[in-house]
């Protein structure tokens, strides 16, 4: 199965950042997707993960075209 979330290897990867940045641009994203569901009660809520980020959400914010 695979999974959901983009690791901060994959990030990298993909944009051709350090690991470092990596891990900022998931940090961002994720508080970003915190603030946007802020309302929400916390059981409705996307599950977010140190380190990782939703595939759809990143995909989405950065444009990724497959």
């Amino acid at each position: 199965m695979e999974s959901r979330y983009y690791t901060a290897k994959d990030i990298a990867t993909m944009t051709g950042y350090s690991i470092g940045k990596a891990y900022q641009i998931i940090k961002d994203l994720n508080i970003e997707i915190n603030m946007k569901y802020k309302d929400l009660p916390e059981s409705e809520r996307p599950l977010l993960l140190d380190g990782r980020i939703l595939k759809s959400y990143f995909d989405k914010k950065c444009e990724v075209k497959e």
